[in-house]
């Protein structure tokens, strides 16, 4: 044999050994290959290829979707979804939960979602009744219609912040659910979506949040109160219809949204329903908003005028602005030589506490204080004052011999009388200190006796 010859045949037999080996060797998988593995928690789950052929999402496996796991096992219990499997020695992320993935698993109990993940198609977990615990991944930013229908032993949900929508029927039929936090990045809320929640307790829509759809929250038998965001401006028929054990509302939007027919039918009437300040008229005059009877605006602020009959006799403080429901603290300050009689209304409490409802006028009125030497003016100061407890007397220049407070009608309250004040005694002192704490907050008189006259000065006594 020739020398060309054997090169021929050796070039013949390298390339067949090449074909050979190319066909025990599989390429990488096409779009939409499905293949089985064995999850974390010991289940073989089911997965397809997605179109970027580097990535795969949870399937189910019989391939017609009305029968999902027809001629297969249920995966029942805990179930841990793995964050990547392999196929042919490739190392695919899950990155998606199909359509009908766990599809009337009734037996599951608890899924385990992995970081992964950033959807949940339509009907994945559909009619798990018995699924009592899921997470869902911070990473997933859409989760399709029916995603949790028929769910009916979940009892709280958290919805990732990357979701905008909550599609219909989402939560429908959750009959267990208690408490779902939805994120501040939401904006609609699909038809149906939390239908026959009846154990749903709490809403809050976020202020993002500008649509409520047909029915959405209808059948909530035990929702007790819902805040509607700022920005909602409109909801669907029927979205709060049977919602009988309603305690409370809050709207945050001053002009009333826009409502389909039946919105509130069955829910009560005379409930508190919380209002922005100044909304009240719109609210009573817009349609099925104006069946409730008991709106309070709130965030309202008010004015608080503190003033006195005459400013010569003495002065007050704690007038100003005040939000609605917040507490304003009056002071009547007589000057020396008269006394706080009582406030315009008559009430006599000195300071007083006030709730601020409404824009509201305080006079205080005074009175001279009987027996009192008001012509000669005094050097005496006390400190502190206000007090919370010990004061001192000080500036008199002269033997301090008795000290009584009175009230400001003028009746003693107490009295002092300092040691060694006796005026020829060598241990009088022009200074004295008292223990205030046992007076009762309030405004008083302090009465000084000095060998030469008599003293007064105003004590106002704190908490």
């Amino acid at each position: 044999m020739n020398h060309s010859k054997k090169n021929m045949i050796m070039k013949k037999s390298i390339l067949l050994a090449v074909l050979i080996l190319l066909a025990a060797t599989p390429a990488r998988a096409d779009w939409g290959a499905v293949f089985s593995d064995v999850s974390p928690s010991g289940h073989t789950l089911w997965f397809y290829v997605n179109y970027d052929l580097s990535t795969v999402t949870v399937t189910f496996p019989s391939g017609d979707t009305q029968t999902p796991y027809e001629g297969y096992a249920r995966p029942t219990g805990t179930l841990v979804i793995p964050d990547t499997v392999s196929y042919y020695g490739d190392i695919y992320p899950v990155v998606g939960i199909g359509d009908n993935a766990f599809y009337g698993c009734g037996g599951l109990t608890s899924v385990a979602i992995p970081a992964t993940v950033t959807f949940i198609d339509a009907n994945a977990f559909r009619n798990c009744s018995r699924l009592a615990s899921v997470n869902i991944p911070a990473a997933v930013t859409r989760i399709e219609s029916g995603a949790f229908f028929g769910c009916s032993s979940l009892d709280s949900v958290a919805i990732p912040s990357g979701v905008a929508h909550i599609a219909q029927h989402l939560f429908s039929g959750c009959t267990n659910l208690v408490d779902v936090s939805l994120p501040d990045s939401l904006l609609t809320i699909g038809e149906y979506a939390f239908q026959q929640c009846s154990s749903l307790v709490r809403l809050v829509i976020p202020d993002a949040m500008y649509s409520i759809g047909n029915g959405a929250f209808n059948g909530c038998a035990d929702l007790t109160s819902v805040t509607l965001g700022s920005a909602v401006k409109d909801i669907g028929s029927y979205a709060f219809s049977g919602c009988r054990g309603m305690l409370a509302m809050r709207a945050n939007r001053s002009t009333p949204p826009l409502v389909g027919i039946g919105v509130f039918l069955g829910v009560p009437k005379g409930i508190p329903f919380y209002i922005p300040c100044g909304s009240r008229s719109d609210y009573q005059h817009a349609d099925q908003w104006s069946a409730f009877t008991q709106y309070i605006e709130v965030g309202c602020t008010y004015s608080v005028t503190a003033t006195t009959s005459d400013e010569s006799m003495g002065h007050v403080t704690g007038g100003g602005a005040y939000l609605d429901g917040d507490t304003a603290t009056l002071v009547a300050t007589p000057h020396e030589g008269y006394r706080f009689d009582r406030w315009n209304d008559g009430v006599a409490d000195n300071p007083r506490q006030v709730i601020v409802a409404s824009d509201t006028l305080f006079t205080a009125y005074f009175l001279p204080l009987a027996g009192i030497d008001a012509e000669k003016p005094s050097r005496c100061r006390l400190y502190p004052n206000p007090a919370t407890g010990r004061v001192t007397i000080q500036g008199l220049g002269e033997a301090i011999l008795t000290v009584t407070i009175l009230d400001m009608a003028g009746r003693p309250v107490a009295a002092f009388t300092p040691s060694g004040s006796a005026p020829s005694s060598p241990s009088r002192s022009a200074s004295f200190t008292f223990d205030s704490s046992s007076l009762p907050p309030g405004s008083y008189i302090v009465q000084i006796q000095t060998p030469t006259r008599q003293h007064h000065q105003r004590l106002v006594r704190l908490n």
